[in-house]
């Protein structure tokens, strides 16, 4: 099998996942601003950043109500041409790598050392080359800042901040997205197994991959959650978070120990249902791809 199908599926699957669910990450960002930030001092502010679209909230359906009334239904998929920018590749990437690594060195059934270091391998690789996407996906979400397009936002975050400012919040984002695909590879392929082997459920059940899929999707996104938050800070207080350290105590000081939990449920739904979906097609598909070369040989 070539790796281009891993990654056309992996991407197809990482599309229909953003499309259908965006809105939650629009909400969960807004979630995750503070209605106690100093904009006073614009030293330091990044292109594009203006003070007059601050706006603060503390419930999803307030978010939501203030984005239907000023924006219409569009506003809730605002930021969505960065996150397909994002996903895509990133999520074909990552299926690809892991399907091949997993294929090249591993058993019919790789080990929990071999899952946790393979899935966060994959991920660092992937997370990493889409960075900048990830970036202007933040700051198009939470509504403070304003761009005329994804290539306008791309020069001047470049033009602003440079090459490095294209990648604010790399740490926060691996220490998000690493141990969550660890925990979440190990989780699944653990349940995936316990089912198949003590339940006796099909291995190719489509059930079965979305009920591994929801409760990995679940407990992975709970456990990560806090470097999610720090990496919102980061990215769309440059001028007050200048580090992480700065950011974690930016959080502590106006919300205490809940503060890195802010956004949590929107992100539980959107991480939980992105997941499963994404993990229940890419499997069926490669099912339905190996049964049909067995068929024809």
């Amino acid at each position: 099998m070539s790796i281009i199908e891993p990654f056309f599926i992996g991407a197809s699957s990482g599309a229909l996942s953003t499309m259908l669910l965006q809105p939650l990450d629009v909400v969960k960002t807004r979630l995750q601003l503070f209605d106690k930030l100093n904009t006073n001092n614009k030293a330091g502010l990044p292109i594009g950043f203006h003070r007059n679209n601050l706006q603060f909230k503390n419930h999803s359906l307030v978010i939501v109500k203030e984005i239907l009334l000023t924006q219409g239904y569009t506003g809730l998929w605002k930021g969505l041409c960065p996150s397909l920018l994002r996903t895509v590749p990133g999520v074909g990437v990552y299926f690809t790598s892991l399907h091949w690594m997993t294929k090249e060195f591993c058993d019919s059934k790789p080990s929990v050392s071999e899952s946790l270091f393979l899935a966060m391998l994959s991920r660092t690789i992937a997370g990493t080359a889409v960075m900048p996407f990830a970036l202007l996906k933040t700051r198009y979400e939470s509504g403070i800042f304003s761009y005329h397009s994804t290539v306008d936002a791309l020069l001047r975050v470049y033009r602003g901040e440079g090459i490095k400012g294209s990648y604010r919040g790399l740490v926060a984002t691996m220490c998000r997205d690493v141990p969550y695909s660890g925990i979440y590879f190990v989780l699944y392929n653990s349940l995936k197994h316990f089912l198949t082997d003590d339940l006796s459920m099909s291995s190719s059940s489509t059930s079965l991959y979305l009920s591994c899929g929801l409760v990995s999707g679940f407990l992975s996104s709970l456990l990560t959650h806090p470097p999610d938050v720090v990496k919102t800070q980061v990215q769309t207080y440059p001028s007050i978070c200048h580090n992480y350290t700065q950011a974690v105590r930016h959080i502590y000081k106006h919300s205490g120990m809940l503060g890195f939990f802010k956004g949590l449920p929107p992100r539980l739904l959107k991480k939980t249902l992105t997941s499963a979906l994404s993990w229940t097609v890419f499997e069926r598909v490669m099912h339905l791809l190996t049964e049909l070369r067995q068929h024809k040989l």
